[in-house]
C-alpha cells in the first residue's frame, strides 16, 4: 500500500512519473470495487479515499510552490 504512493514523494519527476500514477490510481479503483462487497470495509474505502484525495491536494500545493510566481521577488 506504502509502495502504490512513492510517486508523491517525487514532485520533480512528476510528469515522467503520471502513467505509474495513473496505474496506481486503477488499481486502487479496482481494489475498492473487489472489496466493496463487504459491509465493514466501507468506512475503510471511504477513509482510503479521503486520503487520496489529501493527497491529490498536497501535490497540487506543491506544484503551486514550486511554480515561481510573479509577486515573491
Amino acid at each position: 500500500m506504502h509502495n502504490s504512493f512513492s510517486v508523491l514523494t517525487l514532485p520533480n519527476h512528476m510528469y515522467l512519473n503520471w502513467p505509474l500514477y495513473l496505474i496506481n490510481l486503477v488499481l486502487l479503483e479496482l481494489l475498492l470495487k473487489c472489496i466493496s462487497w463487504f459491509p465493514p470495509v466501507l468506512p475503510l474505502i471511504k477513509l482510503v479515499s479521503s486520503a487520496a484525495s489529501n493527497c491529490l491536494i498536497w501535490i497540487f500545493i506543491i506544484i503551486v510552490a514550486k511554480t515561481p510566481s510573479p509577486i515573491s521577488y
